[in-house]
């Protein structure tokens, strides 16, 4: 196994039925991963409301950074992260031609 699929297992092990806590990120700066972004909107808890209030979303146990590092353990878990990533560089290399993007 590579280090960062032994960072996840060792992460998933932490957790209980409904999965391991995110703590805001932390959990997996402590398993070693790099902290992606240290401003604090991206290390708060997410707590999102549209203007005319129609959607509210919060979750306390995550950050941004929390939730992308958290995206990728339940790919991980559920053995579809492989099939995500050439989805995502797809969809990527898709959006920048249609955006003339560069690099």
């Amino acid at each position: 196994k590579e280090d960062w699929q032994e960072k996840f297992d060792l992460i998933l092990e932490t957790g209980d039925e409904y999965g391991p806590s995110l703590n805001r990120g932390k959990t997996f700066h402590l398993a070693g991963f790099p902290k992606v972004n240290t401003k604090k909107e991206y290390t708060m808890a997410i707590d999102v409301e549209f203007k005319d209030e129609s959607l509210y979303y919060s979750e306390a146990d995550s950050s941004i950074e929390g939730w992308l590092y958290s995206f990728w353990l339940r790919r991980y878990q559920e053995g579809s992260l492989e099939t995500v990533k050439v989805i995502l560089d797809w969809l990527n290399t898709k959006l920048d031609e249609v955006e003339k993007a560069v690099g």
